[in-house]
């Protein structure tokens, strides 16, 4: 694919000068996509940017480059543009209410009554009566965990991780990631006993401990999972079906030796085990029916192989096996002067809920949602604003919203309004377009005949 790709490339740019054709037709609306009779981009333009947040359409054009502006205005020449104004995914009036209010320029305030609502979802168990507090992990288990910070989805990801294994009565595994840096710690070689100095094992865990998965190039320091726990991709497997933040739950693993024979000695399951060795995963995908593995005959057909009309003969519809990957990532520490390149093996999964709201955004959270509100403490005003709209808005209501670390603070986010920047380059880009393109539609109702809405 990529050859093939390559060689239209090739020959795409060397027709230009062959056949003196003008560089500017390529630009042109219909030119740009390749010539499709019909392409659809759909989007919401009240989002988290992208990294970094210059590199996005809506970004400022001032001081960016030729080829940043040129994209800017290969999506201003869009045709049609289309607003969408009413929201299906919200059952709750008073949710409806604040979210509004975030989208009024230059800000307005919220009544007493609809922030008193938002402050019921706020959190406050009291930790000696174990009874209010089970009933609170029973009735959010199936929750989404959402926060902008990877260290506190990090910590969501083993909670998430061990009530899944406790509601389904299976072991939780867990794995450790192996880093090898490229440059050796300063500490000594190991001892005659081969145990490192203790420096060396606390740089180790340090960073093991860094939880920002774009600086790990994906991969988490730990993985928790257990049979059957529904589990999150976090880079890709197998493109372009089991890709970064593809869904589905773990079918049945394959353990190492070592570890299959420590659990097997073992009087009883235990609740938690660490594996000395990264297994294989078979993990159903979601919505997929393909069939990546090989099918596996009975003993009838071992010969012949396999036969569909068998019921004995297995298949493997939607499965892919996910083995450890191995990455290169760079580790810091200013501190103490020490810099280097680190190769990283471990799993690509985390559980399914414990999501960053990155990857939570275009997700309804059903049943609901476990926000936690802790800011960036260097994000700017627009940030934390487009934070607090894209966690609000991905639940249905507040009854299944569940908030630790609601404060004032958030009510003046609220109150402060949408970026006047984002909106003002919206505005600029599409906003002509978007008012000839509604009458363009309500004429089009007309002489169709359909009814006004």
């Amino acid at each position: 694919n990529v050859l093939y790709h390559a060689n239209n490339l090739f020959w795409s740019v060397a027709r230009q000068p062959r056949y003196n054709l003008k560089l500017e037709d390529y630009a042109r609306p219909r030119e740009t996509a390749g010539r499709v009779s019909k392409i659809i981009l759909s989007g919401d333009h009240l989002q988290l940017p992208p990294v970094p947040a210059s590199s996005s359409l809506l970004a400022s054009l001032d001081g960016t480059s030729d080829e940043h502006k040129a994209g800017a205005a290969m999506f201003a020449n869009i045709e049609q543009v289309f607003v969408l104004e009413t929201m299906m995914r919200f059952r709750d009036t008073v949710l409806k209410k604040i979210l509004e209010k975030m989208r009024t320029l230059g800000g307005t305030t919220l009544s007493d009554e609809e922030w008193q609502a938002l402050m019921d979802t706020n959190v406050n168990l009291d930790r000696s009566n174990a009874r209010v507090t089970e009933q609170f992990l029973n009735k959010t288990a199936d929750w989404y965990h959402g926060c902008y910070l990877w260290s506190v989805i990090t910590l969501s990801a083993y909670t998430c991780a061990k009530l899944s294994a406790k509601k389904a009565r299976c072991t939780l595994f867990y794995v450790q990631a192996i880093d090898v840096p490229k440059v050796k710690p300063r500490h000594g070689p190991a001892d005659e006993s081969g145990n490192l100095p203790r420096e060396t094992v606390t740089l180790y865990q340090r960073m093991l401990q860094v939880a920002n998965l774009s600086s790990t190039k994906r991969l988490p320091g730990w993985t928790y999972f257990h049979q059957g726990m529904r589990v999150r991709l976090t880079g890709t497997v197998l493109a372009p079906w089991a890709v970064q933040d593809s869904t589905g739950f773990i079918q049945f693993m394959t353990l190492h030796p070592t570890d299959a024979e420590a659990l097997n000695s073992c009087v009883s399951p235990p609740a938690e085990y660490k594996l000395a060795y990264p297994p294989i995963l078979s993990i159903k995908l979601d919505k997929e029916e393909r069939e990546f593995l090989p099918p596996t005959p009975c003993g009838a057909h071992r010969d012949a192989g396999h036969a569909n009309e068998c019921p004995d003969c297995t298949t493997y519809p939607g499965i892919v096996q996910v083995k450890y990957l191995t990455v290169a990532w760079h580790y810091s520490e200013s501190a103490a002067g020490y810099n280097s390149s680190v190769q990283r093996m471990q799993l690509p999964i985390m559980p399914e809920k414990a999501c960053p709201l990155y990857g939570l955004q275009g997700t309804t959270a059903d049943p609901g949602l476990i926000a936690h509100w802790a800011m960036p403490a260097r994000g700017s005003r627009d940030i934390k604003w487009l934070i607090v709209y894209v966690m609000l808005s991905r639940v249905r209501g507040l009854d299944c919203l569940a908030s630790f670390g609601l404060n004032d603070k958030i009510r003046e986010i609220i109150e402060s309004g949408p970026p006047e920047e984002l909106i003002g380059t919206f505005e600029r880009l599409f906003g002509e377009k978007a008012k000839n393109t509604r009458i363009a539609a309500s004429n089009a109702r007309r002489l169709l005949g359909w009814p006004s809405p």
